[in-house]
């Protein structure tokens, strides 16, 4: 849907849960689409945070919404992001969005209980980063792009979905997933990662990494919220053309060497991978689920009441 009737059915959504589903969260804020369309930490913290105020804002003008419901609602939002490969940067960046958050959501909507303005969030680690021309070294990109968001326990996501070695190519097949469950699994359990209270906490680099993302972030923010908020970012095509111009320039660094990504433009030459053994290495959809899905298609207009 356009912005404005997408922002009123998940207002709709949010209004009606709050009291009547109070154990489901009815919304997970997500940018991890943004950074995967090029966008900078700066702008992936700027814009799903222009999100949340969107909703935030659109609910609480509702009549219909509950007196005192605000910090409730607050309590219920959660974010999906993504963690890319510049293992300090993102932790960096899950500390920025998150005290971000906690001074949006008691000086714009005035909620005082701390745990509800906790900021709570899951990730996917960087599928954009990932290659197709030795596949294997994903393996390794996704065991980096990990710890980010985990060994920093202030800012440490609540759940962590990695994507398989060859998704680059295809859709993982069972024996890819358990690869990406079993990196999880080794960093959680045979590294000492998660045994300590903040690896980050007091380190001059992180503090002035993180105040640098969380102020450039606000002046992003801001620009967003004086074009009356994300709908109007979005339906001016502003947002997206910041997404475009941030895509091009690392488009255009990687070709011209400038950011060197393993593989593709340094370290190219490469050995016959076992891994990749033919027609099996990747999962390959069957033709007739095309067919099927058109013929379901085509039944299902032909019976409904097209007057309706």
């Amino acid at each position: 849907f356009p912005p404005e009737p997408s922002m009123r059915l998940t207002s709709d959504v949010v209004a009606y849960t709050v009291d009547a589903i109070p154990k489901w969260n009815p919304i997970n804020v997500c940018s991890y689409h943004v950074q995967e369309a090029g966008a900078t930490p700066v702008q992936e913290i700027a814009y799903a945070l222009a999100n949340a105020i969107g909703v935030l804002d659109a609910v609480r003008a509702r009549p219909d919404l509950p007196a005192g419901a605000i910090p409730r609602v607050v309590g219920r939002i959660s974010f999906f992001l993504n963690s890319g490969i510049r293992f300090v940067e993102e932790g960096c960046k899950g500390r920025a969005m998150g005290e971000l958050w906690e001074q949006i959501t008691r000086d714009r909507y005035g909620v005082d209980d701390a745990e509800l303005r906790r900021f709570r969030y899951g990730v996917q680690v960087n599928s954009l980063g990932l290659t197709e021309s030795q596949p294997e070294n994903n393996a390794i990109r996704i065991a980096l792009e990990a710890p980010g968001v985990t060994p920093p326990k202030q800012a440490r996501c609540r759940a962590l979905q990695l994507p398989d070695w060859n998704e680059a190519l295809g859709l993982p097949r069972p024996w890819d997933q358990q690869w990406s469950l079993r990196i999880q699994q080794i960093l959680a359990y045979e590294t000492d990662l998660l045994e300590y209270e903040d690896l980050f906490e007091g380190s001059k680099v992180v503090e002035a990494r993180t105040r640098e993302l969380r102020q450039e972030a606000r002046v992003e923010l801001d620009r967003v919220l004086a074009m009356g908020g994300v709908v109007g970012a979005v339906e001016n095509a502003w947002m997206k053309q910041r997404l475009v111009e941030s895509q091009t320039r690392r488009a255009e660094a990687i070709e011209r060497g400038e950011l060197t990504v393993v593989d593709v433009n340094r370290f190219t030459e490469s050995e016959p991978s076992p891994l990749l053994g033919g027609e099996q290495s990747i999962l390959r959809v069957d033709e007739r689920a095309e067919r099927e899905q058109i013929e379901k298609l085509v039944a299902f207009r032909a019976r409904r009441n097209q007057a309706e």
